[in-house]
């Protein structure tokens, strides 16, 4: 997002004052143009995205951990034990959210 103060709003007023009325709408089109071409340009990247949930998990004391599993060993057992309905067992956020509340769950029995 964009901030402009009153000064930058100024000179945008003062510029547009100097193209003649039939061609402002187009000139504050093209202006528009270019404000949003740098306002996406300066979106973080997917990596910066990353690093912000990583250092967030950090914090708070998580981690996550790549472990190979049968998927369909994991998923009927998900949805045997009722934690995930079939529909939902199709779902990989799901079915990582509910690995990660067993396991949570597991381990709060050794507090």
């Amino acid at each position: 997002m964009l901030s402009l103060d009153d000064g930058a709003m100024a000179r945008i007023a003062i510029g547009a004052g100097a193209v003649p009325p039939a061609e402002r709408g187009e000139w504050l089109e093209l202006v528009a143009h270019k404000f949003e071409a740098t306002a996406r340009a300066h979106r973080p990247s997917r990596a910066a995205k990353n690093m912000r949930q990583y250092r967030k998990r950090q914090h708070s004391g998580q981690v996550v951990l790549r472990v190979p599993v049968d998927h369909a060993a994991v998923t009927e057992a998900l949805i045997a034990t009722g934690v995930l309905n079939e529909h939902e067992a199709l779902d990989k956020r799901r079915v990582e959210a509910a690995i990660a509340a067993q396991i949570g769950a597991w381990a709060g029995a050794f507090k």
